[in-house]
């Protein structure tokens, strides 16, 4: 791999409360969420939906379901 060929994001690393009452799944997605999006923090779904989003970062749907619920009742993710 020629890592000066690829882009790369910046993960915070302070634990703060709000981050720590998240599950460890949530948390996880976050993370993973973080690596797909565009550099405004967009992903387009198409029309897999969420399903394909799934699907995209390996994580299995009703895993994926409640992390993501739980991302965005914290406002970590919004989904327009």
């Amino acid at each position: 791999m020629r890592w000066e060929d690829e882009s790369y994001v910046r993960v915070y690393t302070r634990d703060t409360a709000e981050w720590c009452v998240l599950s460890w799944e949530a948390r996880s997605l976050f993370v993973l969420l973080i690596r797909v999006v565009d550099r405004a923090g967009i992903l387009r779904v198409g029309k897999p939906g969420l399903r394909g989003v799934a699907n995209l970062l390996r994580i299995p749907e009703p895993t994926f379901e409640l992390a993501l619920k739980e991302l965005t009742a914290d406002g970590c993710v919004r989904l327009i």
